[in-house]
Parts: C-alpha cells; sequence; structure tokens
C-alpha cells in the first residue's frame, strides 16, 4: 500500500534550530577571535594544510567526548559550536564562502 500523505521537510523548525545554534557558534567565534579571525596574519584563510583542519576537528571531537562522558552541558555546547565552527573554516578555506557568485 502506497503512502498518499507525503512527508515535507519542517523547514520553520530547521530555521528555529539552525538560528539558536548559530548564537553558540557565534559566541565561540567571539572568544576565540585572538586565535586568528578570518582573514590577515594568523587567519584561518592562510591555513591550507588538510591535515592541520583533521586534527582539530579530531581534537576537538574528543573534547566534545570527554564532555558527554561527564554530561557536562556547557563544555557540550562549547565543543559542538567548536566543532561547527571548524566545519565552518574549513569548508570557507576550500571555497570561499564570501566570494560572489
Amino acid at each position: 500500500m502506497e503512502n498518499t500523505l507525503e512527508k515535507t521537510p519542517d523547514l520553520k523548525m530547521y530555521d528555529q534550530v539552525t538560528e539558536k545554534f548559530v548564537e553558540y557558534m557565534k559566541k565561540e567565534l567571539e572568544a576565540n577571535f585572538q586565535k586568528g579571525d578570518r582573514n590577515g596574519q594568523g587567519g584561518w584563510l592562510e591555513v591550507k594544510d588538510n591535515k592541520f583542519w583533521i586534527s582539530e576537528l579530531y581534537y576537538h571531537v574528543g573534547k566534545l567526548q570527554s564532555a558527554m562522558m561527564s554530561n557536562d552541558i556547557h563544555r557540550i555546547e562549547e565543543n559542538c559550536a567548536d566543532i561547527a565552527n571548524l566545519a565552518l573554516m574549513t569548508l570557507d578555506v576550500k571555497i570561499d564562502l564570501l566570494k560572489s557568485e
């Protein structure tokens, strides 16, 4: 029997949850800006070494694992945002997220 009710994505919920998550990401970016912003000396766009990005992601996943094991919600929030920011930076290095299309 075929299901005639097609399931559709809950776009409003996606907007709400990603908007909230972006707040955590921005908080972590602001807390760590002294390590280097996007552009300029020490900025993430200067880091072209794939091994660096992979090792940073693994390192932060390990920190998240530790936070999860101790159920430390504050550290879980921080580490999830750090991992998301590293993913953002990695993609930005590869495709330049701000370039005009």
